[in-house]
């Protein structure tokens, strides 16, 4: 296989299979084209790995692989000498191209090489694509230094996030160009204004903020860019230069020892939109300038050879400059969990008496950060102690990890309901997690009618009376069980490649695919039979 940018990568090919004189190997011949224009594609590097068998001195036979490879000429041919009989991926490089399987997410192609094996199998390149554009003042100027960023698509855990890209500063005359981009659809973020302009005049009264195109101050209020193959789409801005505010303080409850104080200022996407200087002084002052007045968070952390971190914000509304704000240090200790096990089915599993923990996950809500619960080690018979470690500021969904047949029955954090409403964790917040399992969960039989489809599938498990996120479950070839609290609840079965590329958090894009709604008691067992999803709609 090849790689292009650092992965491999498979092209398609006109291909056929001609025999070679010694009846063991095979002329694997063709061409690669572009799939936008049909042309063919000239100086793409071809290539396939081929078994090589070595036999040991001491008689054993060793596999190892060959690499052969071969330049495409003017007309997009190529031909690959000595390729014995078998199933290939050919694999195919050009900078500016991506394949089609890794555009449209599909599995890698395979190709037969041998006898009766000739005709033909056409797979294509993909050309990639531009964003491009001019940074402006709203007096049409160009400005220079402007950071762009090209953030893309991601799919994690049913989520649509957005990642970097590529990068990119503006030139003297504003322009700016993010090449070698996979089609699909991107945020362009812009400024703020680079830090090391204030360094050099930190008389500077006014900034640029961080904006996405085409004018939103957030990236969840952006206008998407839709990229297609080989084509450049013009992302033209004008910026507002807004007044820099300062934003200034103290910071209390500095751990004693070795390290430092950065404090940083956050929008309300989390990101970091500080300009200058962001290091406390030495008698815990800090001084802070942000671009444009706006909904905010001050971020302040202690970093330093300590087992535990120390955390501190406060979010403020800032119209002017905001002085004399305090931030209190305070160490992201741990939340300790107090759970009981209501064992009602007759022959439940010991769980406690082996000494063995139900493990929790709190997964952040919009994201796929998540904690899982941790547990230092207990004798037999001894009860664990588990406990959630360092965790972030944020709100979260409380999750209990697979735990034999017990079930997430009631669960109360700091006095709130945590089971069916996420728990928000505060800078330096303790409290304790106090939670009730139960042995008589429902179990699912679940069939998937698979339309000839072999192999893991994946069972997605959306509840209709929590507003939690899905739940993905194992599920083997052929026939698998769930695994349920009581409840109601929409199962869909999915090629696990598609459910990768689903962003199934969101209702409206599942209500897209075909599901199964099932009602389930303690203790019952039921059996439902489902369609398998393996095509994005």
């Amino acid at each position: 296989m090849w790689r292009v940018f650092g992965l491999w990568v498979l092209s398609g090919v006109w291909l056929w299979a001609q025999q070679e004189q010694n009846a063991a190997v095979y002329r694997v011949s063709g061409v690669v084209v572009n799939t936008v224009t049909g042309e063919p594609v000239p100086r793409a590097l071809v290539d396939v790995n081929v078994p090589v068998e070595r036999k040991r001195a001491d008689g054993i036979t060793e596999f190892n692989a060959k690499r052969l490879a071969v330049m495409t000429d003017g007309s997009g041919q190529f031909s690959l000498e000595g390729v014995p009989a078998g199933r290939y991926a050919i694999g195919v490089r050009k900078p500016g191209y991506i394949t089609e399987w890794e555009y449209r997410a599909r599995p890698q192609q395979q190709t037969e090489v041998g006898p009766g094996a000739a005709g033909s199998v056409r797979v294509v390149l993909v050309p990639q694509g531009v964003i491009a554009g001019h940074v402006t003042d709203v007096r049409g100027h160009g400005l220079a230094g402007i950071m762009v960023q090209v953030q893309t698509s991601v799919i994690s855990e049913g989520k649509r996030t957005w990642q970097q890209a590529g990068v990119a500063n503006s030139d003297e005359d504003g322009e700016f160009r993010v090449s070698s981009l996979k089609p699909g659809d991107y945020l362009v973020r812009f400024g703020p204004m680079a830090q090391e302009g204030l360094f050099e005049r930190p008389e500077m009264e006014t900034g640029m903020p961080v904006e996405y195109w085409p004018n939103a101050r957030t990236a969840t209020a952006a206008g998407v860019v839709s990229v297609r193959p080989g084509e450049t789409f013009e992302a033209d801005v004008a910026l507002r230069e807004q007044r820099l505010l300062k934003v200034e303080g103290e910071v209390v409850g500095v751990p004693e020892g070795d390290g430092g104080t950065a404090c940083q200022i956050l929008n309300e996407d989390r990101e970091d939109v500080t300009l200058g200087q962001n290091v406390v002084r030495q008698e815990g002052r800090f001084s802070l300038r942000v671009a444009g007045p706006g909904s905010y968070t001050v971020d302040c952390r202690f970093f330093g050879e300590i087992a535990t971190p120390y955390r501190g914000q406060q979010r403020v509304q800032i119209a002017t400059s905001v002085t004399g704000l305090r931030i209190s240090l305070a160490p992201m200790g741990e939340l300790p969990i107090s759970y009981t096990l209501e064992n009602v089915a007759p022959d439940g599993p010991g769980y406690r008496d082996a000494g063995v923990a139900p493990t929790l996950t709190l997964r952040r809500v919009g994201s796929g950060e998540s904690y899982s619960s941790q547990q230092p080690p207990v004798k037999v018979g001894a009860s664990p102690k588990p406990a959630f470690q360092q965790v972030e500021p944020g709100t979260y969904w409380l999750e209990l990890n697979n735990y034999g047949n017990y079930y997430l029955a009631s669960a109360t954090f700091r006095g709130r309901d945590a089971l069916r409403e996420p728990v928000t964790i505060e800078p330096g917040q303790g409290g304790r997690f106090d939670v009730v399992l139960r042995d008589d969960a429902a179990h699912v039989a679940i069939k998937l009618e698979a339309g000839g489809a072999e192999g893991m599938q994946a069972i997605l498990a959306v509840d209709e009376l929590r507003a939690v996120p899905p739940r993905v479950l194992p599920y083997g070839a052929g026939l698998g069980e769930a695994v349920l609290a009581p409840g109601r609840y929409t199962l869909f079965g999915f090629n696990p490649q598609l459910l990768n590329s689903v962003e199934y958090a969101n209702p409206k894009v599942l209500e897209k695919y075909s599901g199964q709604t099932v009602t389930v008691s303690a203790g019952e067992h039921k059996s439902v039979v489902l369609n398998l999803n393996q095509e994005e709609r």
